[in-house]
């Protein structure tokens, strides 16, 4: 009795494992995988170039005003040297150089806080711009990533793996794909359509 109970249990578990692994087989076969290039998607995106542009101007904007504050201090900075030096010039009299010395001083002064001044703006607009591009970039890979899962559920994917990027020790994370499943041109197209 307890021989057939043991062969019983063991024919329930083959069943029971040949059930699994046949409705595993069936759900592999059934999910339509492909693969896609974001960065060649985000780099080729009509709203990218357009962004890319903004994002110049700006900055050409921002190098333009730091170069006339740059400007500004090379004048407060030739003032301060001429002032310096003439507080040196023993040709003229111990008072007219205590009083070059005193506005030599204070010429440094406003040199130091010009450099204050640029260094301020150069940081605050390099952190702008730091921030734009992210906010930016941020709002196109939605779009992108919604075109993508429209395109996903109008065909059937079950998966679509970006093999743009690399893994963590600098290797493709797709080591391989069959061309045919490539997906990239095609979105490419339709996130770019009428443009």
């Amino acid at each position: 009795m307890k021989c057939v109970a043991g062969c019983f249990i063991v024919l329930l578990f083959i069943i029971g494992s040949a059930v699994i692994a046949a409705d595993q087989k069936s759900t592999a076969a059934d999910q339509k995988i492909c693969v896609i290039d974001m960065e060649k998607i985000f780099t080729n995106y009509y709203k990218t170039k357009l962004e890319d542009a903004k994002i110049k101007k700006q900055t050409e904007v921002f190098k333009d005003y730091l170069k006339v504050m740059g400007d500004a201090r090379g004048k407060v900075e030739a003032s301060y040297i001429e002032l310096r030096d003439s507080s040196q010039n023993i040709g003229l009299s111990d008072v007219e150089r205590e009083k070059k010395r005193i506005d030599a001083q204070d010429k440094y002064r406003e040199l130091q806080a010009k450099d204050v001044e640029i260094q301020q703006y150069n940081q605050q607009k390099r952190q702008f711009l730091v921030n734009e591009y992210e906010r930016i970039r941020k709002e196109l890979i939605k779009e992108i990533t919604t075109v993508i899962q429209s395109r996903a559920k109008r065909e059937g994917y079950t998966f679509i793996f970006d093999y743009s990027g690399n893994s963590m020790n600098n290797i493709s994370t797709v080591v391989y794909y069959d061309q045919s499943k490539d997906i990239t041109d095609a979105v490419l197209k339709e996130v770019n359509l009428g443009n």
